[in-house]
């Protein structure tokens, strides 16, 4: 790398940074492929539903999540499946109550990241986490412009603007493939 404060050193300067953004894409882009891959692989529910998560936890270094399903019967959102929480301490919750922890995911219907790194005191009950998460990414699964389901993810760490982006652009696809799920679900209990 040239290092001059000269024409050549502005030239190299970009040219590194052309090459840095062509490799963050390209590293995007296989993250994509991988989970794709996961979501179209899975037929049976239990299968998807930890495959999709262990997929999205190892792509986004987190160390826990979890899929609620909104059940319209009884308004709310049930706990479907979990990888590292507390599956006796994990809660149903209202598809109106805008006021616990997915309220602003479920009211705005985007991808919310909330940081709990200044909550010395944080117990994050939804999920049963024995540990402070650094931050936590709520995901909504949007069928019919209705939030059909969150996925949750937590992490030690921070999560980066690659993260989000891989998940931005993996949500109408996993949207879609979520609710062939269900659907299947449906099919094979009414057999």
């Amino acid at each position: 790398s040239y290092e001059k404060n000269n024409e050549f050193g502005v030239i190299s300067r970009s040219i590194n940074q052309m090459a840095d953004k062509v490799v963050a894409d390209a590293q995007l882009s296989n993250k994509i492929v991988n989970v794709n891959y996961v979501l179209m692989s899975q037929v049976e529910s239990e299968e998807f539903y930890i495959n999709v998560l262990s997929t999205l936890m190892e792509q986004t270094d987190s160390i826990l999540g979890v899929i609620y399903l909104k059940d319209e019967s009884t308004q709310s959102f049930k706990y479907k499946r979990s990888i590292g929480a507390n599956n006796g301490l994990l809660r149903d919750f209202d598809c109106e109550a805008y006021d616990n922890e997915f309220g602003l995911t479920l009211a705005n219907k985007k991808i919310n990241i909330a940081d709990y790194s200044q909550s010395a005191d944080f117990k994050y009950n939804a999920l049963g986490l024995n540990l402070i998460p650094n931050q936590m990414m709520t995901i909504p699964l949007i069928v019919n412009d209705e939030v059909d389901a969150l996925i949750v993810l937590a992490t030690l760490n921070r999560y980066l603007p690659h993260d989000n982006s891989l998940v931005e652009r993996l949500l109408p696809t996993l949207s879609a493939r979520l609710a062939s799920v269900v659907a299947y679900e449906k099919i094979v209990t009414y057999k």
